[in-house]
């Protein structure tokens, strides 16, 4: 049973467990706000603080969090669904090669919200940890109202017969990611599905089963209405979606005997048909006061309200509760067109509760009202003209729209080739690199389109593979980002990412403190103009360096191997303007570590 006083965190759900260090994983979602994603590194590397702000994220630590997890979490999403951010940072340079745009087989949507996460213990005898997610939830700032479930499990010697949807999930991704996914990246797609076929996962209490169900993913599109077993009806059946469609509804009162609930968002209800929202006995939406809540940021763009999805339904002795990302949608159940996963778990009625309490005060009543049915605000013309708008996106999206940089006296020109395809009709269109602001976007208008579309000249930092896109028409617009295949790109640029930030006052101690692992990312002060900076543990910073990196080489000399890698690159890649981002003072102290890593060296080979 649930209610709405069980919260959870994702940071939680995101933290490895103690003695434990995150060692592959894999993210799913539908819709993707890269400036949350700057965020999930900082977590599963201990290196976050949960009382900053996202925008406040601290480059250095987000650096070195990046630089332990990037080419260990791949993430998938939806194309045309990644969101223009918020902020202009440098830091988006580093989520390029994690983020792949992915497709449904069938012509729908990629909407799977899943998370599996695998920790290695940090002492022998100890086992590995899986963590799975399985969430209503996107990887954005969203204030809506979701679910969410965590698995934690072992892996085992032997398969569980249980975990093949799962498995076959995983190892679907790589094919159906637009772009290529490489070769190391498909090996820790491959080792994640192996360690789930043999895991043992622990069950909420009370529950006592649980099935995994991977829609979208057959040969052909294939119909799924949540049953207690095949072809048996519910005796009784409640659902909570944000999204319905009369001809999903009426399949799904069709597998019950009784209709408990539907609880969705009004505007929703408003289009069912009189009949439809009759089959079921209670109509619910969520309250005025909770749908808008006051403590939120009202941004443009940021969701709110209902966004849960879940169907629980009873079977005699027992209880079924399916959530994940399906909608009571003929997307998502009936035509089989979208990519999405569902978890099952079957409990006791006794102990896990009927489909009736989740409407009770024990359950979420306090947070819903009655559905009242009301005209629908928005006119025949505006949903047309969304949805057109939302074909442009998608038709851009699965253009093979590619960037190519090329390198000038002062600087790199960035190159858009394939839109001259493009039919975009009156709609006004236009693109920028994320890594600028939008007031510096090139119009692609139909009358000046190229075979090769001069984005503009760029800073080596501000070359980067994801562009946005803004659509307008009529008073109505659409932004989303891509992450297109860039050509001739700089080997280079996310080492000047990093140089730009050590050069910063500090920068340089406090990332030496952070490879050295005497870093405090709870400690912060706070200048009088409301900004922040990061502050070194006074414990740590009142140890001289070449101290500490005496004690790294006694206690653990692969900390200093990271800080030689680090200077190495330094040295090699010097920035455009040939100043070095190391201090001359470092240099003479690192001189003789230096020297000792090389002799250690040879005596080991």
């Amino acid at each position: 049973m649930i209610n709405q006083d069980q919260r959870s965190m994702l940071v939680d759900a995101l933290t490895p467990p103690p003695d434990h260090t995150f060692e592959n994983g894999i993210v799913t979602t539908f819709s993707l706000d890269l400036v949350t994603l700057l965020s999930v590194p900082l977590n599963l590397c201990w290196l976050a603080n949960p009382k900053t702000r996202i925008a406040d994220i601290d480059p250095l630590a987000t650096l070195e969090a990046m630089r332990r997890t990037a080419s260990k979490l791949t993430v998938f999403c939806q194309p045309g669904r990644l969101q223009p951010p918020r902020v202009v940072s440098p830091l988006f340079v580093l989520l390029e090669d994690m983020v792949y745009e992915a497709v449904a087989l069938h012509g729908g949507a990629f909407h799977p919200k899943v998370w599996l996460l695998k920790f290695t213990p940090n002492v022998t005898g100890m086992p590995a940890v899986l963590r799975l997610l399985v969430l209503s939830r996107n990887l954005t700032d969203d204030a809506s109202w979701d679910l969410s479930l965590r698995l934690d499990g072992r892996v085992s010697k032997k398969r569980n017969t249980q975990n093949k949807p799962l498995v076959s999930f995983i190892n679907s991704l790589s094919e159906l990611s637009i772009r290529k996914v490489p070769a190391a990246r498909t090996d820790n797609l491959q080792t994640l599905a192996s360690d789930a076929h043999h895991a043992e996962w622990e069950l909420p209490d009370a529950f006592e089963r649980l099935n995994f169900h991977a829609l979208g993913l057959g040969k052909k599109p294939t119909i799924w209405i949540p049953r207690p077993a095949p072809n048996e009806r519910w005796d009784e059946l409640g659902i909570i979606s944000p999204f319905v469609t009369a001809p999903a509804i009426e399949a799904l009162t069709k597998s019950t005997d009784s209709t408990t609930f539907l609880i969705s968002r009004p505007e929703e209800l408003d289009r069912l048909p009189n009949k439809n929202s009759a089959y079921f006995g209670e109509d619910w939406v969520l309250n005025d006061q909770v749908d808008s809540a006051e403590d939120t940021d009202e941004l443009p763009g940021r969701q709110q309200g209902l966004h849960a999805k879940l169907f629980v339904g009873r079977k005699a002795w027992n209880t079924h509760v399916f959530l994940g990302s399906a909608n009571a949608t003929s997307a998502a159940l009936l035509a089989g067109l979208n990519v999405e996963f569902m978890v099952e778990l079957i409990g006791r009625h006794s102990r896990v509760g009927i489909p009736s309490n989740w409407t009770s005060e024990v359950g979420i009543g306090d947070i819903i009202s009655p559905y009242q049915r009301s005209s629908i605000d928005e006119s025949d013309e505006t949903l047309q003209i969304r949805a057109y708008l939302d074909e442009l996106r998608q038709l851009i999206s699965a253009a093979e729209l590619r960037l190519t940089c090329t390198q000038q006296e002062d600087g790199w020109v960035l190159w858009l080739a394939g839109v001259e395809k493009i039919d975009f009709g009156q709609v006004e269109v236009s693109c920028w690199p994320i890594s600028i602001t939008q007031a510096r976007a090139i119009s692609l208008s139909a009358t000046n389109r190229q075979p090769l579309m001069k984005i503009g000249s760029f800073a080596l930092e501000d070359l980067t593979s994801f562009l946005a896109f803004n659509l307008k028409i009529e008073g109505q617009q659409q932004s989303f980002v891509l992450n297109l295949v860039m050509h001739n790109a700089p080997h280079n640029r996310d080492i000047e990412v990093l140089r730009a930030a050590l050069k910063k006052p500090g920068g340089f101690v406090r990332y030496l403190l952070l490879l050295l692992g005497d870093w405090d990312p709870g400690s912060r002060t706070y200048d009088g103009d409301g900004g922040s900076q990061w502050q070194i543990n006074p414990a740590a910073g009142d140890a001289p360096l070449f101290e500490m990196l005496a004690r790294a080489f006694a206690r653990e000399p692969d900390r200093l191997a990271v800080i030689a890698e680090l200077m190495r690159r330094l040295r090699k890649d010097l920035s455009m303007d040939g100043e070095s981002a190391i201090p001359n003072d470092f240099e003479i102290i690192w001189k003789p570590f230096e020297q000792a890593l090389a002799h250690r060296g040879k005596r080991k080979a």
